[in-house]
């Protein structure tokens, strides 16, 4: 259900990419991108803010000069297009900007890259027809799908990846970036039979105005999927709330008493129709339900669903390794989320987790010896907290995130 959902947010942010790559091809055709001078400097593949309202009006793109400003303003939070020295916000003025693809500042953006590596994949293979083809199985038809061996196989006879090693760290990124995706989103790439396709078709033509239907999906999406699914809290103190991994540094001063950590601002707010006896009663029972407290439920840190088979997958990109925490008088400083496999939400940075390494993102493998992969948060934290003191933990870390060193 979470991967649905996110994966239904990241095609509506796709298709607003692709609108702005569709815009950039036409507007080069028509001479509305242009090189132009001024102040005695050349400013390359170009153009200006008003004359590109006018053109999108005249091309129906845009009913309205408002409507215009509203959707290349959108095209500008995506990063596809900016102000040739950054210094404005698009205007209906004599400002010239520029697509980041004609200037490869795109390359600095992730989402940007993923985009276009995944369009050039797509026109590549649509033109060979040699691994895109329709996979029958027991009530359904897979239309433009590919097998990730075949697709492997014609990466590098094309020429498009030097080694085998490289052609499958590319697919993964693009399956990380849900630019494609295993067509049950039931595996992550593997070299071998599974089934594969494109999350979206990159030669549907859009208008410019659709963007805001796109928009207003994305949002409903987005309110409505990563707060429902898989949300519930654990958390890991025993005598107080957790603590924002944003909270300032301590002073020396705080540091001498429990008392200090305790008046650290909470990430969660109080909902005033509940008492502070009932907020501090959830806290110490080591949970809050997803339906009583979505208002406190904060966004999940995963940058996508992760499953167990994943997880346990020979090839899994997941590091593991042990860490070994000894609580302090207020408890172990973390906070897990999910429900099979179990994940850290959140961490105290001044608490005995942090020091001992543990880190947003990781998955909780076992506790004590004993494999939890399969068990949900709250039994999992029963786990931690049944030896008061000293627990052993296995995490395991994905490898973009193991040198990361917050």
């Amino acid at each position: 259900m979470l991967r649905r959902q996110r994966s239904r947010i990241e095609a509506c942010k796709y298709k607003i990419l692709l609108v702005g790559e569709q815009l950039r091809f036409q507007m080069h055709v028509q001479h509305v991108i242009e090189e132009r001078r001024f102040h005695f400097r050349t400013y390359k593949a170009c153009f200006v803010g008003r004359d590109a309202v006018d053109w999108l009006i005249l091309n129906r793109h845009a009913h309205t000069r408002d409507e215009a400003l509203m959707c290349m303003g959108l095209l500008q939070d995506q990063e596809v297009i900016h102000h040739v020295c950054d210094d404005h916000s698009f205007k209906d003025e004599h400002l010239f900007y520029r697509f980041r693809r004609d200037d490869d500042t795109y390359l600095q953006n992730k989402d940007l890259r993923a985009f276009f590596k995944g369009q050039h994949l797509f026109d590549k293979l649509l033109a060979s027809r040699a691994v895109l083809r329709d996979f029958h199985v027991p009530g359904v038809v897979y239309r433009d799908s590919f097998m990730g061996r075949e697709l492997i196989d014609w990466m590098q006879e094309s020429g498009l990846s030097v080694t085998r090693d490289a052609a499958i760290k590319d697919c993964r990124e693009l399956l990380e970036n849900d630019v494609i995706k295993h067509v049950t989103d039931d595996y992550h790439f593997r070299d071998d039979d599974l089934i594969y396709q494109f999350s979206m078709d990159f030669h549907q033509p859009y208008l410019l105005s659709d963007i805001l239907s796109f928009r207003r999906t994305s949002s409903s999406s987005s309110s409505s999927g990563f707060t429902r699914s898989s949300v519930e809290l654990t958390v890991l103190r025993r005598r107080s709330t957790p603590v924002p991994m944003t909270s300032s540094p301590r002073s020396a001063a705080d540091d001498s008493s429990d008392s200090s950590r305790n008046s650290l601002p909470s990430p969660y707010p109080s909902p005033s129709e509940s008492s502070a006896d009932d907020i501090r009663d959830r806290f110490h029972s080591g949970s809050f339900s997803a339906d009583s407290t979505d208002a406190l439920q904060p966004k999940s840190v995963l940058l996508r669903n992760v499953t167990v088979q994943e997880l346990e997958d020979p090839d899994t990109p997941y590091i593991k390794h042990t860490v070994r925490m000894t609580s302090d008088s207020v408890g172990y400083g973390f906070v897990i989320r999910g429900n099979s496999p179990a994940y850290v939400q959140t961490v105290d940075p001044n608490g005995p987790a942090a020091a001992a390494g543990i880190k947003v993102r990781q998955f909780i493998y076992s506790v004590n010896g004993k494999n939890v992969l399969r068990m949900d948060h709250k039994s999992v934290g029963k786990l931690i907290q049944q030896k008061m003191g000293v627990v052993c933990i296995v995490v395991m870390t994905h490898k973009r995130d193991a040198a990361d060193p917050r």
